[in-house]
């Protein structure tokens, strides 16, 4: 894994230093200064190769506070850094990103969506809400903001957020989400019926059956709801819908189906 991050890294450097190289047609005082920001980087590659990383991560930070000419390989390393569970070090690398001065603002916002997936992947849910909400609030990787922000609705449990989320990212991306919604309906209407409100658990009940008519679980909880009330026949098609729709949970509610049956004979 580190020798993979390495090469990774190692190729992002030379990219950014023969795009840096063309931007400044290799005069002497700009080389001087390349030369110096290789020589970090490749001193904090270094580390990483010899399983060091604390002392790599303290290199790319003190080059995040010099200059911004590294910023897309100390993303990437970042995000590497999430991905082998290291959350910490990938924080702690994409804060120093953003406190970076003069960063440009398509930079800064890249960062921000970058932190908030550490903050997610840490489980620190509130930091990463605050994070994808600014993001959208100022219309910057909105749909990605969008969607990484429903996922923490969903471990928060905030249906209704989620469900405003989902619909937003609909219309910006352009991809349907009509599963997830019907989902956070049932979600609702759960809660509802273990409050024993029926009134607004068949409301969104309605609403998941409408965005999504074949929807397994709807039709499942309307027959539990049925059940509830003793109306037997109407518990019976609502079973029998679900199992219409799909047959591969039927083992789950085959005898509540059967004692729904027995109490009309």
């Amino acid at each position: 894994m580190i020798e993979t991050i390495g090469f990774i890294l190692a190729a992002l450097v030379g990219i950014m230093i023969g795009i840096n190289l063309n931007k400044f047609k290799i005069e002497r005082k700009n080389l001087k200064r390349l030369e110096r920001l290789n020589h970090s980087y490749f001193k904090g590659l270094n580390y990483l190769l010899n399983d060091d990383s604390e002392r790599a991560i303290d290199v790319f930070i003190e080059l995040a506070k010099t200059s911004n000419e590294t910023f897309e390989p100390q993303l990437a390393l970042g995000n590497l850094y999430r991905r082998k569970g290291e959350v910490d070090k990938a924080i702690k690398l994409h804060q120093s990103l953003i406190s970076q001065p003069n960063l440009p603002e398509s930079y800064r916002t890249k960062a921000l969506l970058a932190m908030g997936k550490d903050y997610m992947s840490a489980g620190l849910l509130d930091r990463a809400e605050v994070l994808f909400t600014e993001l959208v609030e100022i219309e910057a990787y909105t749909p990605e903001a969008l969607y990484s922000l429903c996922e923490v609705y969903q471990q928060e449990q905030d249906w209704s957020e989620a469900i405003k989320c989902a619909s937003r990212y609909e219309v910006v991306s352009g991809r349907m989400m009509t599963h997830d919604i019907a989902h956070f309906n049932c979600e609702l209407a759960e809660k509802c019926l273990q409050d024993k409100d029926h009134k607004k658990a068949r409301s969104y009940l309605n609403s998941a059956l409408t965005i999504n008519p074949q929807c397994v679980r709807a039709k499942l909880i309307e027959a539990r709801e049925f059940q509830m009330a003793k109306k037997w026949k109407k518990a019976i098609e609502s079973y029998h819908q679900a199992l219409q729709y799909d047959d591969v949970y039927a083992s789950e509610y085959i005898n509540e189906m059967s004692y729904c049956y027995a109490q009309i004979k």
